[in-house]
């Protein structure tokens, strides 16, 4: 629906800024070569976020955009708050039994990250256990983001993983719930993806299995 209300907007503007070009990225030659089946990728050198023509080209886009949209900022605007406004700021996610607790979500007014809570099945509210408080995670990065987590079955520790550039390199870290702290290993460069064999002491990442 974003995208749409965006490229609505662009529409609106681009009668008024047809004296405008757009940039246009450069194509080099590039061949990829898997499994034996070649293919062109003209594009390839933009992968490359440290060569500045790749930099220049970004900026270039990002000041085009900006001309092309700058006389719906008012609208823009209008439109974030009423969208925003349908959202409820406080909600909690339904709690989840799994063995011997609830596991829940919380939002919080004015965050943009949940906190991660359990409890015991038969207590109550005021005795929930907070996991992890993303928003106070978060507080340190320009980009943050953080998955749901993996609970261990003796329901002891945690596996997570969180993303701090934007590119999709998550690093692993497991949570002890009962020393209420991170645990000093961490794996890097992770695509993604985790899951505890029955031991509680071995878990599965991507192409590896883990012992603690």
């Amino acid at each position: 629906m974003v995208n749409a209300i965006i490229c609505a907007l662009i529409f609106m503007n681009w009668a008024e800024s047809e004296n405008l070009s757009a940039p246009i990225a450069n194509k080099q030659d590039h061949v990829h070569n898997d499994h034996g089946i070649p293919r062109e990728d003209p594009y390839f050198w933009l992968k490359n976020r440290e060569d500045p023509q790749v930099t220049k080209y970004l900026e270039d886009e990002n000041k085009y955009t900006n001309l092309i949209l700058e006389k719906t900022k008012k609208l823009q605007a209008d439109l974030f708050k009423e969208i925003k406004g349908r959202i409820k700021q406080d909600d909690s996610s339904y709690p989840i039994p799994w063995k011997d607790f609830v596991y829940y979500t919380r939002f919080e007014i004015g965050s943009d990250y949940t906190k991660y809570y359990r409890r015991g099945k038969d207590e109550e509210s005021d005795n929930e256990e907070l996991l992890f408080d993303v928003a106070a995670m978060s507080s340190k990065h320009e980009y943050y983001d953080f998955d749901q987590g993996d609970v261990s079955p003796d329901q002891n520790l945690v596996i997570f993983s969180t993303d701090v550039s934007a590119r999709g390199f998550r690093t692993i870290r497991v949570y002890d719930v009962n020393k209420r702290k991170v645990l000093k290993d961490t794996i890097k460069s992770i695509d993604g993806g985790h899951a505890w064999a029955a031991d509680s002491k071995t878990f599965f990442i991507p192409n590896k299995i883990l012992r603690l």
